[in-house]
């Protein structure tokens, strides 16, 4: 399989502390079979939980994550809005996922 030169992968997360570094993980795993080069973006939409934190923790520790907090909330319409303009890549992904939780 030809891999894409490049690729942003976007999540918005609202409230997702249980899930977030799972899903991000997985992400950051699976990618490089995919494209050369990629991102995770996590758009943090106003969660109320610890979403925002472990968003930042991420970011520190992965260099290809970052991390957009939106403040208030946006809405998912907002977040995947968020998600777009936040990408630096020709190719964007954006998945959602089914909460496990």
């Amino acid at each position: 399989m030809n891999k894409l030169p490049s690729l942003s992968i976007f999540f918005p997360f609202y409230n997702e502390e249980a899930n977030i570094e799972r899903v991000v993980r997985e992400a950051v795993s699976a990618a490089p079979k995919f494209a050369e080069q990629f991102e995770v973006i996590m758009v943090n939409d106003g969660s109320k939980d610890r979403t925002g934190e472990l968003a930042d923790k991420l970011e520190r520790e992965i260099p290809q994550c970052r991390a957009a907090h939106n403040r208030p909330n946006h809405g998912y319409g907002g977040a995947v809005k968020r998600g777009f303009r936040e990408a630096a890549n020709g190719v964007h992904f954006l998945h959602r996922w089914r909460r496990t939780v």
